[in-house]
């Protein structure tokens, strides 16, 4: 019954290998192929454990050493893969996180260790346990002091499902050790139904990763191309129009004057248009922080020339550095844009407060000018109805306020 059940799992972990893998062909995400390394390693294991058991006194004394490299190298591609995978938690425990690194070192010493021990060295089995189970020992009181921190920090949908699936399974293997210390009967089919509902599990977290940073990024970059093909065609358009208006007033000095400005007007709105939509598609400036850095670069450029004062707030927050997909920062930027256009154009303004902070699962967007405000009730006049389908499409809220000057309090909600 249990060489059945070793059977069993051996091929159905193996198959997912083989899904993983192809995953991994299909898309080259490196944490499919850290993932791919640890189910070849737990194969491999289960069957060197599978094959001393069947073959009891006929096994050389080396396959022990061995069976116990695969059975380090296996915890070790596990631990290391949930600790990439889970990249928020680098910043916010980097004590942990170093030690975890040494660890990982001192596995891999062992590991040679014990292979070049296999020739020298008569009775390998006390050096072997001792240093087995100190590593062990060692990536457990890890685990248990991280696992709980890294639920509580603010996670992706991937790496929320890799902590919770990698806390469930280190359940699984300290109920394995309990009934080892114990002598319980079932313990070897209590593991092999763990391994493979921990494959099971994170097999379905890679198939999720899969959706949320391949998939869902690709058809949001669809989505910008569509927009860059009608934003920027509709202002070219414009200046096409212009400029044959232009050829047709060759004696008439005030209205070239007007529509060469209208020309500009244009060329600087396609520019403008251009440089948002191709830095939102743009992958390696998708945190917080260099959104930030985004917004307040462009938007001391946009008011250089105005009598207005600027003051931009940031809050010193760890979770700066969380990523905000192409989406978000195209529509946030537009946002703010279409914010800054109201008070410069209309509000006659002197000076604009714009603050953005981080406050829970929320990115904050506080802007306000003391200009002479604007009709609220009028949204299609002043761009606020755009804003309002803008914060929409995210799942936000926004909120105006019109009474001594002009307040925009922005929620969005983008930690899904």
């Amino acid at each position: 019954m249990l060489d059945a059940i070793f059977l069993g799992s051996i091929c159905g972990i193996f198959g997912f290998l083989i899904y993983n893998f192809l995953l991994f062909i299909q898309y080259k995400e490196k944490n499919i192929l850290d993932y791919v390394w640890y189910l070849l390693l737990l194969v491999l294991y289960l069957s060197s454990y599978a094959f001393r058991r069947n073959h009891v006194g006929l096994v050389p004394n080396y396959w022990q050493a061995i069976h116990e490299v695969l059975g380090i190298l296996t915890a070790v591609f596990y631990v290391r893969f949930i600790a990439y995978s889970i990249k928020s938690w680098k910043n916010k425990m980097p004590k942990i996180y170093k030690w975890l690194e040494i660890l990982f070192k001192a596995s891999w010493m062992y590991c040679i260790y014990i292979l070049i021990m296999i020739f020298f060295v008569e009775d390998k089995n006390i050096i072997m346990f001792t240093a087995a189970i100190s590593l062990r020992s060692s990536f457990a009181v890890i685990g248990f002091v991280a696992i709980p921190k890294i639920l509580k920090i603010k996670l992706t949908g991937f790496e929320r499902l890799i902590a919770l699936f990698g806390a469930i399974y280190f359940i699984i293997i300290l109920v394995v050790l309990v009934c080892v210390i114990f002598d319980f009967k079932h313990t070897i089919e209590i593991f092999l139904c763990g391994c493979v509902l921990e494959v099971i599990l994170f097999s379905y977290a890679m198939s999720n990763k899969i959706k949320e940073t391949i998939l869902l990024p690709q058809k949001l970059k669809t989505q910008l191309w569509k927009d860059l093909h009608d934003e920027i065609g509709s202002e070219l358009s414009g200046v096409r129009i212009l400029t044959e208006l232009l050829a047709a007033q060759k004696n008439n000095k005030v209205n070239q004057e007007l529509l060469l400005s209208k020309i500009n007007h244009n060329v600087e709105n396609a520019i403008d248009k251009f440089n948002t939509l191709v830095w939102a598609m743009n992958d390696e400036k998708d945190t917080i922080k260099e959104f930030i850095d985004f917004v307040k670069k462009w938007a001391y450029a946009f008011i250089e020339n105005t009598p207005i004062e600027l003051h931009f707030l940031t809050a010193t927050d760890d979770n700066l550095h969380l990523q905000l997909n192409s989406n978000y920062r195209k529509n946030l930027l537009l946002i703010i844009k279409e914010l800054f256009n109201n008070s410069v154009k209309h509000a006659q303004c002197t000076i604009i407060n714009l603050s953005i902070s981080i406050e829970d699962d929320q990115l904050l967007i506080t802007y306000a000018d003391n200009g002479i405000g604007f009709d609220i009730s009028n949204s299609q006049g002043n761009g606020l109805n755009i804003i309002r389908q803008r914060v929409g499409a995210l799942n936000g809220e926004v909120e105006f306020n019109s009474i001594n000057g002009f307040l925009a309090k922005i929620k969005i909600t983008f930690f899904h």
